[in-house]
């Protein structure tokens, strides 16, 4: 019997995202709807780039077979959008791929966003041109984007960047109208065909705060160091591949990063130390006095917070004093030890 795992291999090797070292050079269109300078601050930076988390490879196959399937969805689409819908210009599969047309190219210089709308299209009645984006999805997504604006307001930030992808290019190419063509990849549970039509129209006041976002992350980058987190939540942080370089988590929830080498060292140290009082003891009453006034921060793996004490001196001296109280937590410690409980 011939053995044929090898064709197995190879399309995992082939999958691996090992190799993909280089962080894009600009933002990416599909990227910019997300409510995160941070995670676009990351995105170009070659160390967090390095380190993020990949999808692995049953994850790219699939999102490789989306975007084989987008190709037929198109040619679909003008069929029965037609003869309302003329003019298409889209992107054609061919042996090697989708073939790609330089009509459907999107730079946005100021911004430095770069991307590629799935297909343009013009409405014949209006003559307004349209801007066009296929989206496949699980159809547990599916059933529950029922509007444009569903992407918008999702809890995941993936979701979200759909809508700001669509809203990019409408935004570059001077367009008001847009529309999502969306695919189940398995059947509706309500028996409904697995596609819809969402119409879009550029949408000024979301896409301000946009830019906005951009704007920050553009100027961090400069500065080289990363915007503030967000506030955590599981479906945006928790699922992000950049997790565990920016250390947002349920605990710090969106607490301010600092970037400290220096006090990071000693934290550390402090740590290795708590056996040994004496050294322990001068270490840490150095680290609280520099980390006096901060009242929450992250360093490296340590969750630090204080805050402005009173307490009353004895009767023979009469007086109030004022200090400042310091904790210091170790969260990877904290996670060991839920895992462990």
């Amino acid at each position: 019997m011939i053995d044929y795992s090898f064709a197995t291999e190879r399309l995992k090797n082939r999958l691996d995202p090992k190799g993909q070292g280089n962080p894009p050079a600009s933002f990416q269109a599909s990227q910019i709807g997300r409510p995160c300078s941070r995670y676009l601050y990351f995105t170009r930076v070659p160390e967090a780039w390095a380190l993020r988390k990949p999808f692995g490879a049953a994850a790219q196959y699939e999102m490789n077979r989306g975007s084989e399937r987008e190709s037929l969805i198109l040619e679909k689409a003008v069929d029965l959008l037609a003869p309302d819908f003329q003019d298409w210009i889209f992107q054609r599969l061919g042996p090697y791929g989708r073939m790609g047309d330089p009509r459907l190219q999107c730079y946005d210089q100021a911004l430095d966003i770069r991307g590629r709308i799935d297909a343009l299209c013009t409405h014949k009645s209006t003559g307004k041109t349209v801007a066009v984006e296929v989206k496949t999805m699980s159809v547990h997504t599916w059933e529950r984007i029922n509007r444009a604006e569903d992407f918008r307001d999702a809890a995941d930030h993936y979701l979200n960047g759909y809508y700001g992808q669509l809203q990019a290019y409408l935004y570059n190419f001077g367009l008001e109208d847009g529309l999502f063509i969306l695919e189940a990849k398995e059947r509706a549970s309500n028996g409904d065909l697995p596609l819809k039509f969402l119409p879009v129209v550029l949408d000024f006041e979301y896409f301000q705060a946009v830019i906005d976002r951009i704007k920050l992350a553009q100027f961090a980058l400069r500065a080289g160091k990363p915007p503030d987190p967000i506030a955590y939540t599981e479906k945006g942080c928790g699922r992000c591949p950049y997790l565990t370089v920016c250390g947002n988590s349920p605990s710090t929830n969106g607490t301010a990063a600092m970037y400290d080498a220096d006090l990071l060292e000693k934290l550390n140290r402090r740590e290795e130390l708590k056996a040994d009082s004496s050294e322990y003891e001068k270490l840490d009453s150095e680290i609280k006095e520099r980390l006096k006034g901060v009242g929450k921060a992250v360093i490296g793996n340590f969750y630090v917070t204080g805050e402005k004490r009173t307490r009353q001196m004895k009767a023979t001296e009469a007086r109030t004093q004022e200090f400042w109280q310091t904790k210091i937590e170790n969260m990877a410690a904290k996670e060991n030890e839920r895992q462990f409980d």
